[in-house]
């Protein structure tokens, strides 16, 4: 689905009667749509999902438009698989979760899930110029609680009832990813969790982003590009040769306390 506010174009607003009319896939709600307004965009996912369809549903993902979510790995990780690691996304991992023979990637237990790209002690940002500005009588803290980037994470059907339930009695904040994955998450007491393949780190390579699960920020005609790469089985990627060691390779490790 199309998550969406109201917009004050007539022209507009009649596309998405439209668009909706002929394809099912649009949500509106009764605010401006703004990038300032993404939180109540995401709060109105959750509202969605709970008041629709979370009896019938195991895991959510969220997305901005301009992801594109390679979904074949995505509902590998979910039911437990592992995803093939090529060359061209090794420089993606890190020692804390790389490993092509053991389930390392894997969702080996789907309770209280919340994955993505996760950021650690992040600060928030004073300069009023900036799209991410935040105002201190919002947010007071020195850091940021972790949190995943909003560009696409997906979760749990019982987290998203518990990030809910506690969204609706938590101070509004503007930057959806922070109040929904950190402030929101924390005081539910859910711990995000990490994936690298989850990346807003552009790529040219298609063999990168067949071994991704996201991949941000991409136009409308390279994600179906990347989707006709990533679904056609006759072409191959290269993996690491017989001679390649990890530890040589990757020095990094992702780590937040």
């Amino acid at each position: 689905f199309f998550l969406l506010g109201v917009t004050t174009s007539n022209e507009t607003q009649g596309q998405i009667v439209a668009e909706s009319e002929q394809y099912g896939d649009i949500v509106q709600e009764n605010f401006i749509d703004s990038y300032n307004n993404l939180t109540l965009k995401t709060v109105m996912l959750l509202k969605w999902v709970t008041n629709n369809c979370i009896d019938r549903v195991r895991f959510v993902m969220k997305c901005d438009d301009d992801v594109f979510v390679n979904v074949p790995n995505l509902l590998h990780i979910l039911l437990g698989g592992i995803v093939p690691v090529y060359n061209d996304t090794l420089s993606f991992y890190d020692l804390a979760n790389f490993l092509a023979t053991r389930k390392k990637t894997a969702v080996l237990d789907p309770r209280h899930l919340l994955m993505g790209f996760l950021f650690c002690r992040a600060k928030p940002i004073a300069d009023v110029t900036s799209k991410w500005y935040s105002p201190i009588y919002m947010y007071s803290g020195t850091t940021y609680p972790n949190y995943l980037s909003g560009t696409g994470y997906v979760m749990s059907a019982d987290t998203l009832t518990l990030l809910y339930n506690t969204s609706l009695r938590t101070p509004l904040f503007h930057l959806e990813d922070v109040f929904l994955t950190g402030i929101c998450a924390n005081r539910a007491g859910l711990k995000p969790r990490h994936s690298p393949l989850f990346t807003y780190t552009v790529v040219k390579n298609l063999c990168a982003i067949r071994g991704m699960i996201t991949q941000h920020p991409l136009s409308p005609d390279d994600i179906k590009r990347a989707y006709d790469f990533v679904t056609n089985t006759t072409l191959r990627c290269p993996g690491p040769d017989a001679q390649f060691n990890s530890k040589k390779v990757l020095g990094r490790s992702k780590m937040c306390k």
